[in-house]
């Protein structure tokens, strides 16, 4: 009975001990900041700065306590050494209603910026006058050539909504994230646009075309007009 009792501890002790290697905050090449709730104006800065510093936002979620009935909680950043190129990142703060959150989405989607689908997280502030409020990060690579179009479904019962999720999966739309709050529960949709004018300009920067100048083409014909008289000249003298 001992001996399997300290085999159990000792296979616990090694999962334990695997998970903890396997989260970011553990990795050495990673970077973890927590912001609470109450600073939540921070986040946008917070992110231009660890960008500006050669990092990508790998991650971020939110927690809070029943203890304080959800009324404040921190926002958890996990950040990665980046690829070599430079992120930019918009933070949106919407009221919790499907058709604001679109058009915001829509917003940063037409200027190049994705959300990233750990988002957008419904957050409940305050306590004597609580609100109830989206935080949505978006992502821009400023040399990729695609921009994003989104729609956002909010529904109890998705018996109801299958309709119009079908009508909006048949404009070429996916599931990009769903989140729920409640009872309530909001379906992101989103459809990739890729813009052909920055992607042949993109393509064509990287090819060198050497075309000759115009001056030198006629002085080397001029030059050549000027040996064949020559030839004749001497041709004749002989």
């Amino acid at each position: 009975m001992k001996t399997k009792l300290i085999l159990a501890a000792t296979v616990i002790g090694s999962v334990f001990v695997l998970t903890q290697a396997q989260t970011p905050a553990a990795s050495k090449s990673s970077t973890t900041i927590v912001i609470p709730s109450e600073r939540l104006t921070t986040l946008q800065q917070t992110l231009t700065d660890q960008a500006d510093h050669g990092l990508r936002l790998a991650s971020i979620a939110y927690h809070s306590s029943i203890k304080n009935l959800h009324s404040k909680g921190n926002f958890e950043l996990v950040f990665v050494i980046s690829d070599g190129r430079k992120y930019l990142y918009r933070v949106l703060t919407t009221e919790m209603e499907g058709p604001v959150l679109e058009k915001a989405l829509n917003d940063g989607g037409a200027k190049g910026f994705r959300l990233l689908k750990q988002t957008p997280i419904p957050v409940e502030l305050g306590f004597l006058r609580p609100r109830d409020l989206f935080v949505a990060v978006l992502e821009n690579t400023p040399d990729s050539p695609a921009h994003y179009a989104y729609r956002v479904v909010a529904y109890r019962h998705r018996s109801y909504v299958q309709r119009d999720i079908n009508r909006i999966l048949a404009d070429g739309f996916g599931q990009a994230c769903s989140h729920q709050l409640g009872p309530v529960i909001y379906l992101v949709m989103e459809k990739v646009i890729i813009d052909s004018r920055r992607a042949s300009h993109s393509a064509n920067s990287s090819v060198t075309t050497v075309r000759p100048r115009r001056d030198l083409a006629e002085a080397a014909l001029r030059l050549r007009g000027h040996r064949l008289c020559w030839c004749r000249r001497n041709r004749g003298n002989a």
